[in-house]
């Protein structure tokens, strides 16, 4: 099955992020969906080579870090463990990297990042 994974900031409507396939009635985890993003993102920006790479998912501050697949892969599970990160699944806010869940050919993936707010 194929899935569009969506991101989400703050309050603006989500945009398509890339494509997650994932075999029906085996369970998915945030780790897996993490995973393969990073993974995607790697891939897409520099061909798979091995040099760093500016990645959208473990962006801090207003600044992109540049870094390798598992610094970004590192940098990203931490993000989503602190809760700077969200996943949620069909409505539901998956809390625990390793917390299995089943994806059927309508879930709605979504990546949801929170952003500061001026002056708060």
């Amino acid at each position: 099955m194929k899935f569009d994974v969506l991101d989400q900031a703050g309050a603006c409507p989500p945009t398509s992020a890339f494509v997650f396939d994932w075999n029906e009635g085996v369970p998915a985890t945030a780790r897996d969906i993490i995973r393969e993003r990073i993974r995607n993102e790697y891939e897409t920006t520099h061909g798979g080579a091995s040099e760093g790479f500016a990645n959208d998912l473990v962006q801090v501050s207003a600044r992109v870090l540049r870094c390798t697949l598992d610094e970004a892969l590192d940098r990203a599970l931490r993000g989503f463990e602190s809760n700077r990160l969200f996943l949620v699944v069909d409505g539901t806010q998956i809390t625990g990297l390793d917390q299995p869940f089943l994806l059927t050919p309508t879930s709605k993936i979504t990546f949801l990042r929170l952003i500061k707010l001026k002056g708060g």
